[in-house]
């Protein structure tokens, strides 16, 4: 969170001084000033650019709701019944206390992504 670096700079450490023996020499500083520059691109902008890469990566990673075991049409649906898996394509697991207490509407097998026009 710093905004601002202090350091002391010397052409020679060897020299007598006040803070000359913990002060920068050219080549250091210039250590310094790179590592500070890395830091400063790695910390990026403050608008969050999202790569094509990262956005096909999402949907392979990020995770939907699934049934547990195979349930029956006019089944309610509980908490037991649900889990999240990959891959992220149905609905998400935030969405899944919203499904808690919906009935089913067709039969699904077990470790299937749910879809909406499954409940009523």
């Amino acid at each position: 969170g710093a905004a601002l670096v202090e350091k002391h700079f010397t052409l020679d450490k060897g020299k007598i001084g006040m803070d000359n023996q913990v002060a920068c020499e050219p080549e250091e500083m210039k250590q310094m000033v790179d590592a500070c520059v890395n830091v400063h691109t790695a910390l990026g902008d403050k608008e969050r650019i999202v790569l094509e890469a990262e956005l096909e990566q999402r949907v392979k990673m990020r995770r939907s709701v699934v049934s547990k075991r195979p349930l029956k049409a006019g089944h309610k649906i509980s908490l037991e019944d649900l889990d999240a898996k990959r891959p992220g394509t149905g609905i998400p697991p935030e969405e899944m206390e919203m499904l808690i207490g919906k009935v089913l509407t067709t039969d699904v097998d077990g470790d299937v992504l749910l879809k909406t026009s499954d409940f009523q």
